[in-house]
C-alpha cells in the first residue's frame, strides 16, 4: 500500500523564504523522494528506506523458572510464582527466557522493556535485571535449573524499585536486549541488588502457571 506524506519547508533561499511543500509517496520498505524549489537552488531529500513494523512488539515468555539458594538442588520450574529474595544464605533469583525475533526489516530496536506483574512485594526495593551467562552448555530449562546448576548473572544491570503488589514492575533492558539479540540467548536473570541483606526480603511474581495471571513480558519497540 502507498501511504502519502505531506511536509511543509520552510527554507532560506535568494530574495527571501521560500515554502516548500513536498508530497511524498511511501512505498513499504524502500524509495527516495527528492522536493526542490522552482529555482533549484534548495532541496530536501527524504530517506532511501523505512522501518515496515515500527511500534511495540510484546513477547511472553518461553521459558521461566527461579532458584533458592537455602534448597540448592531443587528445581522450582512448575510453581505458581517467580521469586527474587535477599537473605543470609537464602537468596532467590528469577531465570527467563523470551524467543527473540529478527529485526522486521529496515527497523532498530529502540527500546526494550520487562515486564512482570507483582504478586507480593517489599516495595522500593531495588530488583535488578541482568544477561545470564551466555556460555552455559546446555543451557538451562525451567525444569532442571537449580541453584548449583544456574548460570551467573553477567554484563550491565537494569534496575527498579519494586512497586506494591497489584502493579507492573518495569526495567528498560534495551542494553541487555541487544546483546542477546546477537546470541546466544541463555535469557535474563532478575535479582535482588543487594544479595544477603538481613530478612529475608522476598518480592514474588506471576509465573506462567499462575492462575489467572499475567507471564512476564518483553515489550520491545521498533523504529
Amino acid at each position: 500500500m502507498i501511504r502519502a506524506r505531506r511536509t511543509a519547508l520552510r527554507l532560506g533561499a535568494a530574495g527571501g523564504a521560500v515554502a516548500l511543500t513536498a508530497l511524498l509517496a511511501q512505498t513499504p520498505a524502500s524509495g527516495a523522494f527528492t522536493a526542490q524549489t522552482g529555482t533549484g537552488g534548495s532541496a530536501v531529500t527524504a530517506a532511501t528506506s523505512f522501518c515496515v513494523a515500527p511500534g511495540p512488539q510484546d513477547l511472553v515468555v518461553t521459558n521461566d523458572s527461579w532458584t533458592d539458594e537455602a534448597a540448592p538442588d531443587t528445581a522450582h520450574g512448575t510453581t505458581p510464582a517467580l521469586e527474587v529474595q535477599s537473605g543470609p544464605a537464602t537468596n532467590h533469583r528469577t531465570y527467563l527466557r523470551f524467543t527473540l525475533p529478527s529485526a522486521p526489516h529496515d527497523c532498530d530496536l529502540i527500546s526494550a522493556q520487562l515486564r512482570l506483574k507483582v504478586s507480593a512485594s517489599t516495595p522500593g526495593r531495588t530488583v535488578a535485571v541482568q544477561r545470564a551467562d551466555p556460555t552455559q552448555s546446555p543451557q538451562w530449562t525451567a525444569g532442571g535449573l537449580t541453584w548449583n546448576n544456574q548460570p551467573g548473572p553477567v554484563g550491565a544491570a537494569a534496575t527498579s524499585a519494586a512497586p506494591a503488589p497489584g502493579a507492573v514492575q518495569t526495567w528498560d533492558v534495551t542494553a541487555q536486549t541487544t546483546v542477546l539479540m546477537t546470541g546466544p540467548n541463555n535469557g535474563l536473570v532478575v535479582k535482588d541488588a543487594t544479595e544477603g541483606s538481613a530478612g529475608p526480603i522476598t518480592q514474588k511474581y506471576d509465573e506462567q502457571t499462575t492462575p489467572s495471571g499475567s507471564p512476564a513480558v518483553l515489550r520491545l519497540t521498533w523504529g
